[in-house]
């Protein structure tokens, strides 16, 4: 995993959003970004902050991949020579030559017995010397990963400086303002300051994106020198912004960076039946169906959320019980039964970074007689803060048995339109 990715991945992990963990660190949110998206990295002392707000070593945090050594035994093989006794008859002089055979064999078996020892207090030596090699490349190997993060620490620190000193800005920031669901946009205010700008300079905002058509924005001058301007955006996941200097036949320009997770704001619906939903064959194509227990409607925030404008929740919806296209019964969802809804605009200390859940439960009781139904089914529709409109029909029940129990259930979303 690079690092990039990494610090996004304990920054969720631990909560945080990255104007918070920018906070933490006295750094921009802009910053954080930057380092995430992989168009920066974090100087030392940084990285040093980051390992003691995330509780990981810098090893753990930049991820660095070693490879341990092997230890090489040595051993020596020694080949025993052969016993070659000769044997004797035991004739006349044979007494003599017997003798000198023996003599011959115990100074044979001294020897080897000798060489034995000898290897045995070689091969201690060469484990003991094998042990310390291992204990001195594990040393070097320890060295050299200090050496290799503070080298790249280094690297990163003089990578950001030069690209410090090209850059043609001196600050940026941006805030998202609001969802636009009738036009599918997003407003965004920008806000940039150039290092050097003339009475005559203007900035031109341009954007472009792998699911839209590019497209930029003017913005005007503020008193502090800086240029402001709103732009709508698309509900893009990925949106790249780039700034233009225009000074008289000059023009200068520099990506600002990526903005990502614009269209995580929708809400995830699931509906299921809790108790008994039976039926009881009385003919070929008829049957009598019983429902009694609860339908239970959960709604989830995505986790992904980091913009506050964007954090979304349910607002209210209703069940709608279909006997054979008509309404026949219809019911209210509280989500909120138990507690007050999120109040975002208001500022709702409720994290937008964390996963956000709250179910309805509807009781349902009925009873369909052979004979007085063809089909039954159940409309779940949501509505969330944005008027934005969720419809699926979780369940539907045919008298001639054809049961849509294990289908699939599509989600049908309707944007308003005034």
């Amino acid at each position: 995993m690079e690092l990039a990715a990494q610090i996004a991945a304990l920054r969720k992990k631990h909560g945080f959003s990255q104007e918070e963990l920018g906070e933490k660190l006295g750094v921009s949110r802009q910053a954080v970004s930057k380092w995430e998206s992989g168009q920066a990295v974090p100087e030392l002392e940084k990285l040093k902050e980051l390992s003691r707000i995330f509780g990981v070593s810098l090893n753990e945090l930049l991820q660095l991949e070693e490879s341990s050594p092997k230890k090489t035994e040595g051993a020596f093989l020694f080949e025993q020579p052969e016993k070659n006794a000769e044997k004797q008859t035991e004739s006349g002089e044979g007494k003599l030559k017997k003798q000198r055979n023996w003599i011959f064999i115990f100074t044979v078996s001294g020897f080897i017995l000798a060489l034995a020892l000898i290897t045995i207090c070689l091969q201690a030596q060469i484990k003991n010397l094998d042990s310390r090699l291992a204990d001195v490349q594990s040393s070097l190997l320890g060295v050299k990963s200090e050496w290799s993060t503070a080298i790249s620490s280094l690297r990163a620190s003089i990578e950001q400086s030069l690209e410090s000193q090209s850059s043609i800005v001196s600050d940026y920031h941006y805030d998202v303002i609001s969802l636009q669901p009738i036009s599918q946009r997003v407003k965004a205010k920008f806000t940039v300051t150039p290092k050097n700008s003339t009475a005559d300079t203007t900035a031109v905002l341009s954007f472009t994106g792998p699911d839209f058509e590019p497209f930029t924005q003017e913005l005007s001058r503020t008193g502090g020198g800086a240029f402001e301007g709103s732009a709508d955006l698309p509900l893009s996941h990925e949106v790249r912004v780039q700034v233009t200097f225009l000074n008289g036949d000059e023009r200068t320009n520099e990506a600002l960076e990526t903005i990502y997770g614009l269209d995580d704001y929708l809400l995830s619906i699931y509906s299921t039946f809790q108790g008994d939903m039976s039926r009881y064959a009385i003919g070929d194509l008829s049957s009598t169906l019983s429902l009694n227990g609860s339908l239970e409607v959960e709604a989830q925030i995505n986790d992904s959320t980091e913009y506050r404008a964007l954090a979304n929740y349910p607002d209210g919806g209703t069940v709608r019980l279909i006997k054979d296209g008509k309404v026949y019964r219809e019911y209210e969802l509280d989500f909120y039964e138990n507690g007050p809804k999120p109040d975002y605009e208001n500022g709702n200390e409720t994290p937008v970074y964390s996963a956000f859940t709250v179910t309805a439960s509807v009781p349902m009781e009925e009873r369909f007689s052979e004979g007085e139904w063809q089909k039954i089914e159940i409309e779940v529709t949501v509505i969330d803060r944005f008027g934005i409109c969720y419809r699926q029909i979780p369940y539907v029940l045919e008298a001639a048995g054809n049961d849509g129990y294990d289908r699939p259930t599509d989600t049908e979303i309707t944007y308003p339109t005034k």
